[in-house]
């Protein structure tokens, strides 16, 4: 082969590569990350709020609120704060049976484990009273109730306040470290899960804006009062998801049925303690009162009182209503 037809042969390889199509290659990975992308943004959270006195009523009430890792209201929660400007609780990524480990149990008593749930529903009712309006002097009777009962766990109230250093030490230690706090309008927003073990925000029962025990002193000879505390009691527990329901007061129950029977209305007296009876009834089905982890109070003297009354009751109203 000549010299001259040797470079034509080169040159005609060269002219049809640079006419054939190049293969599609594979773009290569960028190197920038994808700003949309994040591993967690589908992992499913719930809020666990800092179970210590000073936390407050509405950080406490969203118990429960879930959410998804990074979206806009696991960043209003994580923003939550108490006093001291410290976090308002923790968001904790839930598991494969949408409960929470232990280890984040923590309080300002201590690790309660299995107690947590009751100590959490206590701090929800401590703040309630704290945060009222009530003078000092109901407050404190009213703590002093609330150490009486039991948690729906069966944990009694009085070992969280002896842990405390009692009553007016919860309220003086509260009133120290104390600051303004105002309620973000988006938290009413939030919707807990009908599965979490404490109340609703109608947790406590209240006439004209004000708990029931504000006026458990003030009012205690007022029937008609008396028969409104009846009326938010009663309401308050039947709107409470069944199975998770914690029992009404029985105080304002027994006043309205003893100044019913002063005023010689049997008739009111009947009903009152008809209306306890049927609370009662429906208490003591509740999976939990009846597998022992709940309040006993059912068993306590104020209910028995009030039952105890229903058939003497009756008898009198027979009595009335026979005479001409």
């Amino acid at each position: 082969m000549s010299l001259l037809s040797s470079i034509k042969r080169i040159f005609g390889r060269h002219e049809q590569a640079k006419l054939a199509k190049p293969e599609p290659q594979a773009a290569e990975p960028s190197s920038v990350p994808d700003e949309n992308f994040n591993p967690f943004n589908k992992v499913r959270c719930c809020f666990v709020p800092a179970a210590v006195i000073t936390n407050t009523y509405d950080n406490l009430m969203l118990v429960g609120a879930q959410c998804y890792y990074g979206d806009e209201t696991y960043r209003r929660l994580d923003s939550l704060k108490r006093e001291n400007h410290l976090p308002a609780g923790s968001l904790i990524a839930l598991n494969d049976n949408s409960s929470i480990s232990n280890q984040f149990t923590w309080s300002d008593i201590g690790q309660l484990d299995y107690a947590f749930n009751d100590y959490l529903n206590f701090l929800i009712e401590f703040r309630g009273i704290y945060e009222s309006d009530a003078p000092d002097k109901e407050k404190l009777a009213a703590l002093e109730e609330l150490a009486a009962r039991a948690g729906s766990g069966g944990h009694s109230h009085s070992v969280f306040v002896e842990k405390h250093g009692g009553t007016r030490s919860m309220l003086a230690y509260c009133a120290r470290s104390d600051s303004a706090w105002n309620k973000p309008e988006w938290i009413d927003g939030l919707e807990s899960s009908l599965d979490c073990p404490v109340r609703g925000k109608s947790g406590l029962a209240a006439v004209e804006g004000k708990p029931t025990f504000a006026y458990a002193t003030t009012h205690k000879h007022d029937i008609q009062m008396m028969l409104r505390c009846c009326d938010a009691e009663e309401s308050t527990y039947w709107s409470q998801p069944n199975g998770h329901r914690l029992c009404a007061a029985p105080y304002y129950f027994e006043r309205a049925a003893v100044l019913s029977s002063k005023a010689k209305d049997y008739a009111g007296e009947v009903a009152i303690c008809e209306r306890w009876e049927r609370i009662i009834s429906d208490y003591t089905a509740q999976p939990m009162v009846a597998e022992g982890r709940a309040a006993l109070v059912h068993k306590g003297p104020r209910s028995i009182a009030i039952l105890a009354r229903l058939p003497k009751a009756r008898e009198l109203l027979q009595k009335q209503a026979a005479k001409p």
